[in-house]
């Protein structure tokens, strides 16, 4: 599909120059994915409320903050944050409970040592009950549908990943945002709305952590 294929194209970061062209890219990703296109899962369907992006491109924008693993060498599939350093599939782990989320991957392996760009756009809001923000209720949301928003108790059965859920995560590592259990579909919403953009959360002792590479889309009034 045609909107498959630009949205592919839209996630690099290839051509950015400087850290201007970076920023001013996020953020047109962004307004593309809040605006245009929502998540599908078995379990439901979500809009993107909150994104952020982390990004490490070689004498550019050599940010901290990126987990640069190998799946951040990807564009357009999904990263689920896991322990595991490893690169091959069986060194993969679910995500840690109460310390997980999930990105769409955004960067570019050239092949070429020193200059593959590693990127990930966090999914940090989901919408939902309360429009509560949070990596991790966004991706609770995911495989939980609206009890993924719901308070976890500490030492309860829900505060862990069920077998079923595990086996998800499994099925997902590094598929391809388009044409799989879980996958964006282009659906344009009617109104028009504003995006903002703001820091990142949760990296304050990190280099760039002050650059807007957060974006929420703003409630209405």
């Amino acid at each position: 599909m045609k909107k498959n294929e630009d949205l592919l194209k839209l996630l690099s970061f290839a051509h950015c120059a400087n850290k201007t062209e970076i920023l001013s890219h996020a953020q047109d990703i962004a307004i593309e994915l809040i605006r245009n296109w929502k998540i599908v899962t078995p379990w439901g369907e979500r809009r993107f409320w909150g994104l952020e992006f982390y990004l490490r491109i070689p004498k550019i924008f050599e940010d901290e903050a990126p987990h640069s693993r190998r799946d951040q060498l990807d564009r357009g599939t999904f990263y689920f944050h896991t322990k595991a350093k490893g690169e091959s599939i069986k060194d993969r782990t679910p995500p840690i409970f109460n310390r997980h989320g999930v990105d769409i991957t955004c960067g570019d392996d050239f092949d070429d040592e020193g200059k593959n760009i590693y990127g990930g756009i966090l999914l940090r809001h989901l919408g939902g009950a309360g429009h509560r923000d949070g990596s991790g209720l966004a991706l609770r949301s995911l495989v939980r549908g609206d009890d993924g928003f719901k308070p976890v108790k500490r030492g309860s059965q829900n505060n862990k990943w069920s077998v079923e859920e595990i086996s998800f995560f499994e099925r997902m590592y590094g598929r391809s945002i388009f044409g799989s259990e879980m996958h964006l579909e282009y659906a344009p919403l009617d109104e028009v709305i504003k995006v903002d953009a703001v820091a990142r959360i949760g990296i304050d002792k990190t280099n760039y952590a002050t650059e807007n590479l957060g974006f929420r889309r703003r409630p209405a009034r």
